[in-house]
């Protein structure tokens, strides 16, 4: 089903990307840590190429892949969380579904829920550090956007806030092969 969604090409990428990240760090032996994943913000080999240098030593590991949405993360987050198990996991993620048109906030909202009630319940002791949704001035492939306003953005960090991790058991993922 991912497969066939998100576009051959693209999800060839995607794989790509996410099997030499798991090669390495496999090859590191790394465990524990604060992890930096999601969109192209935390991409380290397009926008945060400095990543390393800034993090030399304290247990930290970047990789965000450029376009991914909420709902490739349920996919990633099998390979490039859980066998890590972080202590720390800082995302930036959510941009991508928004600007491409295809996602209302209330919507998102509710994918984001699942998301991280799967890592609460894969990883009981992990901290989970968000970025709210930030305005863009472009679109895609630098075009303009304006599919969106900023009332849009404010009403998916504001339902964002009001997330109860306590009410985990309502969202749950979907019982579908990832």
């Amino acid at each position: 089903n991912y497969l066939s969604v998100r576009g051959e090409a693209q999800t060839k990428n995607f794989l790509n990307r996410i099997e030499k990240v798991e090669e390495k760090w496999q090859a590191e032996r790394i465990t524990g840590g604060t992890l930096f994943i999601g969109d192209s913000f935390f991409d380290e080999y397009q926008f945060f190429t400095n990543f390393y240098d800034l993090y030399k030593g304290k247990n930290a590991y970047c990789h965000g892949i450029s376009s991914s949405r909420i709902e490739d993360w349920y996919v990633f987050s099998k390979r490039l969380v859980y066998p890590v198990e972080p202590t720390n996991i800082v995302l930036h993620l959510g941009t991508n579904d928004m600007f491409s048109g295809k996602e209302n906030p209330v919507d998102m909202v509710e994918e984001m829920k699942v998301l991280f009630n799967e890592y609460f319940n894969r990883l009981p002791n992990v901290n989970i550090y968000w970025f709210a949704i930030e305005p863009r001035t472009y679109g895609i492939n630098g075009g303009a956007f304006d599919t969106y306003s900023a009332d849009t953005i404010k009403l998916m960090n504001s339902l964002m806030k009001e997330y109860d991790i306590d009410d985990m058991d309502n969202y749950k993922l979907p019982n579908q092969q990832y």
